[in-house]
This record gives structure tokens, sequence and C-alpha cells, in this order.
């Protein structure tokens, strides 16, 4: 593995990542996202409808994210040409986020994924600080 990436946070995220992903997914595959109790608003519905479509975008993000350092650590691309496309990616990831405060009474296990969510953003958020640097500390800026 190449110098800039602490490989075990790598791997830990890689995991979580995919995890993540697969839980949405999951989720979603089991109509779960569809059901609501008959007591919830229409705007609890929408709310749920929303959040689920922006917790799936943010994990497939992340793991287009974590193949790029991946690649990048096993030299198969170079860390130097790939800067903008990492931070593009982890700008999506980000903007895809769900907002943790925005209740869902009736599902909690959307909003353990949304937690969840924002774990694996700050752990890419650190690898990006990795691969921004070289490895050589943390970027401030």
């Amino acid at each position: 593995m190449s110098t800039w990436v602490d490989e075990e946070l790598l791997n830990d995220a890689f995991n979580e990542g995919l995890g993540l992903l697969e839980r949405a997914r999951a989720f979603v595959g089991t109509g779960n996202a569809a059901l609501a109790p008959a007591d919830a608003t229409p705007l609890d519905r929408i709310r749920l409808a929303r959040d689920m479509s922006r917790v799936t975008s943010m994990a497939t993000c992340c793991m287009g994210l974590l193949l790029l350092y991946r690649a990048v650590a096993d030299g198969q691309m170079d860390r130097d040409e790939m800067q903008d496309e990492s931070r593009r990616l982890l700008a999506e990831v980000g903007a895809n986020l769900p907002d943790p405060a925005t209740p869902h009474p009736h599902v909690p296990q959307l909003e353990r994924l949304i937690n969840d969510g924002h774990h694996l953003f700050a752990r890419l958020e650190r690898l990006q600080n990795l691969f921004d640097t070289g490895g050589g500390g943390l970027r401030l800026s």
C-alpha cells in the first residue's frame, strides 16, 4: 500500500461503507422504506422518502470515493491526478448527508442509517486529509 494511507483506517472505512450500503439496500429492498404507519403525516412520508434517497446516494458516493482511495493506495492510480476527483466525491457525500435532527419517529432504522452515515463521513474527512497531504500531516484549511 501507498505511504499516504493509514491502511487500518481505509479498511475500516471501506467495511463500514459497504455495510452501510448493504443495510440501506436491504431497508429499501424489504419494502420497509415505503412502510409508514397509518397515522404518519404526509410530511413524515415525504421526509422518509427524501432522506432514504439521500442515504442511498451518500452510501454509493462513499463507496466510489473509497474505491478511488484503494486504487491509489494499491498503485493503480496516481494520487496527484485524483485530487480533484476525490474532493468532488467527498463534497457529494457531504451534500447528500441528511440532517440527523430531522425526526423519523416511525422509522428508527432510518435514523440509525443517517447517524452511521455521519460517522462514516467523519472517517472520510480524515482519509481525505491524509490523501491531500500525502500522509504528511493534517491539512488545516
